[in-house]
């Protein structure tokens, strides 16, 4: 079975000998968090509104405006917001670097429900991405939202400009949505499916685990008792007589791999 998730899948191993908070310090050390910048198109502001608001309510996501951060930042008088007064009174724009820093302390702030951020008002040019990218976290996807669908509206309609637009567009990056479709917007994200195993003694708290990572980070419990017991039920004989031996590995490896196969899209 290892093999084969090794092969298939984005596998990892962790272990989870020592406490909860221990054992998801390690887990969240693992993924990256997920970063999406939603861009409005024209005429799309308020589908932009609808995107950020379902993804806040319904899904995990935190939204952070880089406007609104930055004018909290700045009224607290923090060594940051010091540093963003002084760029703002000589004329100059905040420097990305310090705008990084501030969303540094969000994005990687240790708590472990928090690992989904959309970036609202940054970045707004290649620089910016850059720093962003080379210093925090990498932007996952760019979402356009459009009236019309699979219509970007690229400066000049010249992809070779430099600009954020038409960077993402020739990294594969930009994605369009004319509509709100949380499936939809799941296919734009090119998800992967991820997979880990749980190994433990009776009462080791497996199960509570498998609870956290499923609430926290939207993972589906592959539990393979529960598998075991399906394939037993299914092995009893023409009386309806239960099967008594022991369940064959090799049938509930199978079963496992239907449901891996399935969650990427297979037979």
């Amino acid at each position: 079975m290892i093999p084969f998730l090794e092969e298939k899948t984005n596998f990892s191993e962790i272990n989870t000998e020592g406490t909860l908070d221990k054992t998801m310090e390690l887990v969240n050390a693992r993924f990256e968090p997920c970063v999406i910048h939603v861009r409005p198109g024209a005429k799309a502001g308020h589908l932009r509104k609808e995107m950020t608001e379902q993804l806040c309510t319904g899904h995990g996501f935190v939204n952070l405006d880089v406007t609104e951060l930055t004018r909290e930042e700045s009224h607290r008088r923090t060594a940051l917001g010091l540093e963003m007064q002084a760029a703002q009174q000589a004329g100059r724009p905040i420097p990305a670097s310090v705008t990084v820093r501030m969303l540094q302390k969000i994005i990687y702030c240790g708590q472990a429900a928090l690992n989904k951020y959309i970036l609202t008002n940054f970045p707004d040019s290649i620089d910016q991405v850059r720093e962003f990218e080379a210093n925090c976290a990498k932007i996952q996807t760019v979402i356009y939202s459009t009236s019309d669908d699979a219509v970007v509206e690229i400066l000049n309609n010249n992809l070779a400009l430099h600009n954020i637009d038409s960077q993402f567009q020739k990294e594969f990056r930009l994605q369009t949505m004319s509509t709100w479709d949380y499936s939809v917007f799941q296919e734009k994200l090119g998800n992967k499916v991820e997979y880990g195993v749980l190994l433990g003694q009776s009462n080791s708290g497996k199960t509570t685990l498998a609870g956290v990572l499923k609430s926290n980070m939207e993972f589906t419990v592959i539990d393979m008792k529960a598998i075991s017991d399906a394939v037993r039920a299914g092995m009893a004989n023409e009386d309806g007589e239960a099967f008594e031996g022991e369940v064959p590995l090799q049938s509930v490896e199978e079963e496992v791999i239907k449901i891996i196969n399935k969650s990427k899209g297979g037979a």
